[in-house]
């Protein structure tokens, strides 16, 4: 994988989510390549459906299905499984830098097996959402949670979005007298997506209110909200975009509340999600009160567009 070109050196990001128009993946991690681009022959190994991505300035190596689904433990041996081929991958390209992108906690295996110099994005800490109200519960929480903070500090540097993280991993350091350089890199959109926003039209319909969701469908964002108070607003349209592990159950729960003005659109193209970006009135986000210490990436782009904002959080959200 070594590369002349320009002498640059070679960077391979790993991610365990795909890298599409409508996920907070794509958001984060096309910054980093339109930036590192520059400096780097850039590598991206993420899920099928990252088709999104420019090739000019990265190039793609798919890597299965995103392992993101089911319970608990056939989502753990899918991640896991997911993990060591990436590994193995990464083994083969021999990149210069390795750059390890994770709301999964089973990616940091690349981190603790580490190739090449290592720095690790920590987009979330999500061995702390792990239930420990029983004690086999908090067992298992507690060896994960050992785990993953081994494995940041086998890394060269850590990225963290937000003061909660970097408090939290420098604290976990402090206590077993560990050390690694932590860094915030806050979420954001690109300078080329903020313009694009700006300049999408006004085609709302008054007649009709349109609430709108854009993001991932999963655990965390618990969207049964909106669904509960639905068929309090008949005369609003409203539509879901994005896909995720909990997309099943949420679809299900509307067809058992019988709410018939949801639309579930699935994930979609930047080009069509401009369109529906220029017919909302409302825009929806949330995470739940269990996820705290997170911050959807998705309000940035939301803010962007100028219009009402309904969010749905508690902890460093507020403060945002």
């Amino acid at each position: 994988m070594k590369n002349s070109e320009n002498y640059k050196k070679n960077l391979c990001i790993v991610s365990s989510y795909e890298f599409a128009d409508t996920n907070a993946t794509k958001a984060r991690l096309g910054v980093f390549i339109d930036i590192l681009s520059e400096r780097f022959s850039v590598y991206l190994i993420a899920p099928l459906g990252s088709d999104s991505i420019d090739l000019s300035v990265a190039k793609l190596v798919p890597l299965g299905r995103a392992p993101a689904r089911g319970s608990f433990g056939i989502r753990a041996l899918r991640e896991f499984g997911y993990s060591f081929r990436a590994w193995w991958k990464v083994r083969q390209l021999k990149p210069d830098v390795l750059l390890v992108s994770s709301p999964s906690m089973f990616i940091l295996l690349l981190a603790k097996f580490k190739i090449c110099p290592t720095v690790l994005d920590i987009r979330d800490l999500t061995w702390e959402y792990l239930p420990g109200s029983r004690y086999f519960s908090r067992v298992i929480k507690s060896l994960l949670r050992t785990f993953a903070i081994n494995a940041i500090h086998n890394s060269d540097m850590v990225w963290v979005t937000n003061t909660s993280e970097y408090r939290y991993i420098n604290n976990a350091f402090r206590l077993k007298g560990l050390y690694a350089p932590v860094y915030i890199v806050r979420n954001g959109i690109s300078s080329s997506r903020f313009a694009a926003i700006r300049e999408i039209p006004d085609n709302r319909a008054p007649a009709q209110p349109v609430l709108l969701y854009v993001g991932n469908v999963g655990i965390a964002q618990n969207l049964t909200t909106i669904i509960d108070v639905a068929n309090e607003f008949p005369n609003f349209k409203i539509l879901i975009i994005g896909a995720g592990s909990d997309l099943a159950r949420i679809q299900k729960y509307a067809r058992h509340r019988l709410v018939q003005n949801i639309t579930f659109v699935g994930g979609v193209l930047w080009e069509d999600l401009k369109l529906y970006y220029s017919q909302a009135t409302i825009l929806y986000a949330q995470i739940g009160e269990n996820y705290g210490s997170a911050i959807p990436s998705k309000l940035y782009e939301y803010l962007t567009l100028g219009i009402p904002v309904i969010y749905g959080g508690k902890g460093w959200q507020l403060i945002f």
